[in-house]
């Protein structure tokens, strides 16, 4: 209970976090030479493994807390020598906030709240010196991404959801958001928004120009 202080607990939550407690301590690190330990070695190995990954154990909890329903999508680890409970939690994470780009204001709304609430403990998941260069960051950039594109210029520009369906569309296939071909594709679907609804908005500068000074935001 000691990562979550101000919320109830699920016996499934309990479950995983004691597995994956139970599957580490087996591991090669911990196992002593013979294979037979104590229940004193065992209970100290308990406390040695949760010093070590108290961290990866406070996000995984505080990831929980903003979304609870991803604790019923989770296994337990069979892998002894690796902890992987928090990178699993952000996997799930990912999948339950997939933009809603064909909903309307208030579910984008709603979506973006959840995005909000729950970034700081994926963030913080994915710069832990335990995660490794391999697990896979662009399914949280894209959304990201998106989350921008929303808050900065669907929430505020009638008819120009679809662009958001385009740049999820072009970006999904990219690994790395900070590659020129990721920024050329968002130059793309801008410049085919300013083109489209400078014509939609024709005789309406003032929302052109509020538009396009959006757009900026959202790119820088």
């Amino acid at each position: 209970r000691t990562y979550h202080m101000n919320s109830e607990v699920s016996m499934q939550e309990i479950n995983l976090v004691t597995d994956a407690l139970n599957q580490l301590t087996c591991g090669t690190q911990f196992c002593s030479i013979d294979g037979h330990r104590s229940l004193t070695d065992r209970i100290c190995t308990l406390h040695v493994v949760y010093e070590i990954y108290k961290t990866e154990f406070l996000w995984f909890g505080q990831l929980t807390q903003q979304i609870p329903c991803i604790v019923h999508k989770m296994q337990p680890s069979d892998n002894p020598d690796k902890m992987v409970l928090h990178l699993q939690a952000v996997e799930k994470a990912c999948e339950h906030l997939e933009p809603p780009i064909m909903e309307d204001g208030p579910t984008l709304k709603n979506w973006m709240r959840d995005v909000q609430r729950s970034q700081n403990a994926i963030d913080s998941i994915l710069l832990l010196p335990t995660t490794p260069s391999s697990f896979s960051r662009s399914r949280w950039y894209l959304i990201l991404a998106i989350k921008l594109f929303v808050e900065h210029i669907i929430l505020k520009h009638e008819g120009t959801v679809v662009y958001a369906r385009r740049l999820h569309s072009f970006l999904k296939s990219h690994v790395d958001f900070h590659d020129a071909g990721a920024v050329e594709k968002m130059k793309i679907v801008l410049n085919s928004m300013d083109s489209e609804r400078k014509k939609a908005l024709k005789g309406k500068p003032s929302q052109l120009k509020a538009l396009r000074n959006d757009c900026h935001v959202f790119f820088m």
